[in-house]
């Protein structure tokens, strides 16, 4: 919002958190964006050579922090789908181990030994091979960034020649890439304005990855089709219940 009459003294603008200068071409002159002072409501605004004030989201603040990771490539992983071997993860009381077969079929070994749901994996795994920062915001992990204490928590790992060297005519692959590559990656707190903090492990820096990953990562991988059975093949079903009274009841099919 925009404050009415003159604020700057209320706000901080005689000493600011940032001063954002914009030059243009084909425009005169240089453009300049003061930073006041920020609190619980909002963080303070205004234009070099105007009086009006301007109140926007605290969000803002952690947008204008001026550090060079900021200006870092947004890349994070960019690998071959077809060289994952394995994919550890844990996520508050689920704890999964999902191999990749040599036919590219997925495979869970923990918590039990059944097959893996294709699509759910497939999409976890493409997210994964291709995982760009929606933005870089800090060099260093703070307390609100939750990563302490992480939501979920996922290891993987390559074995293979890697994703194609971007830019080559050939399509050739980067001679620099380790035959087996392993990626841990940390997903913490929600961060304003959407997604949610994460890390990678060996990589300095705090970065904000789309919303969408922490859902793909916390789902139970199991093959939905897993309980799925002919209907006329059952002959009996027996039903336990163990709280709050154990009991069971037995159904067996007659005629």
């Amino acid at each position: 919002q925009r404050l009415g009459a003159d604020q700057r003294a209320a706000h901080g603008f005689a000493a600011p958190l940032a001063t954002v200068e914009v030059t243009r071409t084909g425009v005169d002159g240089v453009e300049r964006v003061v930073v006041g002072s920020a609190d619980a409501t909002g963080v303070y605004v205004a234009r070099d050579d105007e009086t009006g004030v301007m109140q926007f989201p605290p969000s803002v603040v952690d947008t204008l922090r001026v550090e060079a990771i900021r200006f870092r490539p947004r890349r994070v992983i960019h690998d071959a789908e077809s060289d994952l071997r394995a994919v550890l993860l844990d996520a508050g009381a689920m704890h999964e181990e999902i191999l990749r077969g040599e036919g590219g079929t997925y495979q869970l070994t923990r918590p039990v030994t059944y097959a893996a749901d294709p699509g759910l994996v497939g999409e976890m795994v493409r997210a994964l091979t291709a995982l760009d920062a929606d933005r870089w915001v800090s060099s260093t992990a703070r307390p609100e960034h939750g990563l302490a204490t992480p939501r979920a928590r996922l290891v993987a790992r390559f074995e293979g020649p890697g994703a194609p060297e971007e830019g080559t005519a050939d399509g050739g692959t980067d001679a620099g890439v380790a035959r087996v590559r392993t990626y841990g990656l940390t997903l913490g707190a929600p961060a304003p304005g959407g997604g949610l903090y994460a890390s990678l492990d060996g990589t300095a820096g705090v970065f904000v990855a789309d919303r969408s990953l922490l859902e793909q990562v916390t789902t139970p991988h199991l093959d939905r089709a897993a309980l799925r059975v002919d209907r006329d093949a059952v002959t009996r079903l027996a039903l336990t219940v163990t709280a709050p009274t154990p009991r069971r009841v037995v159904l067996e099919r007659v005629a």
